[in-house]
């Protein structure tokens, strides 16, 4: 018998989402990761995976990576509170690596070499150098806002190109309460924009927004954390369009005495990616 093009089912990874670390960093951030893991492919990068692995040292110092906006608008008590806030997601963090395996949790990284970063079984090495490409071409951006009393520009530059490098992947983040009631995009839109990349607001008015939505939510009430809506949580998604393509052309080589290993291979053949987030944007939406 055969079936209809209807009925077949194909076989694909499901939906990638790269956590933002405004949502990681937050009290929400834990709960929502354990959960979501169970429906989703989830992505950390390389900077905000520090974070959690030193955690120890952050505790110490919770200002250097609590969102606070390029230009802080938050009273002093709301900054206090942010800054608890950060303490009590790194404290959940600390817990969180202790007692579980994080790769239980479908929780996928990038480390400082090929070797130290988890990755899905279907995606090869090629991953990291062509991420590593697309952040580095953001460093001349990066340099007007890193400062050593805050970290967190590092930590969106490698959100944001770990995303573009996914292709398929969305950013989850979401709206500080003072954000949402000034009505200003989520923190790491608000740094894109500051290095030249535009975050354009989607109503829910529009149609693709309300279809992806309405899929999110179903996400959301099979992992029971829909009652985080319930409770204020102002969840946003962020899209970005990298229109540079990913192809290496490798040129041949001469042969060498001593070849290369696999790994030095592809960072020999790393692309470069310099002036590609010229033409870059983002959109942006509450779940």
């Amino acid at each position: 018998m055969v079936l209809p093009p209807s009925l077949i089912a194909i076989a694909r990874p499901p939906r990638s989402c790269v956590i933002d670390a405004s949502l990681a960093l937050s009290q929400y951030g834990v709960p929502l990761i354990q959960r979501l893991g169970e429906v989703m492919e989830l992505w950390m990068g390389r900077e905000l995976w520090h974070i959690l692995e030193n955690s120890a040292f952050y505790l110490q110092k919770p200002e250097v990576i609590t969102p606070r906006g390029v230009i802080p608008e938050r009273t002093l008590l709301q900054e206090h509170h942010a800054v608890e806030e950060t303490l009590l997601s790194l404290k959940e963090w600390e817990k969180l690596r202790v007692e579980r395996d994080l790769a239980g949790l479908n929780l996928f990284w990038l480390g400082d070499t090929p070797g130290e970063s988890l990755l899905p079984k279907y995606r090869n090495l090629d991953i990291f150098w062509h991420w590593e490409a697309i952040a580095n071409a953001l460093d001349s951006k990066l340099n007007s806002l890193q400062t050593t009393d805050y970290h967190l520009p590092i930590v969106f530059r490698d959100t944001a190109a770990l995303a573009a490098t996914l292709k398929s992947a969305f950013i989850l983040t979401y709206q500080s309460p003072a954000d949402f009631d000034q009505n200003v995009p989520p923190e790491i839109c608000k740094v894109l924009e500051s290095w030249g990349i535009p975050c354009q607001f989607v109503t829910s008015e529009n149609a693709i927004v309300t279809l992806e939505r309405d899929y999110l939510h179903q996400l959301l009430v099979d992992t029971d954390t829909a009652k985080f809506l319930w409770a204020g949580v102002h969840l946003a998604i962020v899209h970005l369009i990298f229109p540079v393509t990913f192809e290496v052309q490798k040129q041949p080589q001469p042969p060498q005495a001593n070849p290369l290993s696999p790994t030095e291979e592809s960072a020999e053949n790393a692309p470069s990616y310099q002036n590609s987030w010229i033409s870059a944007k983002g959109f942006w939406y509450l779940i």
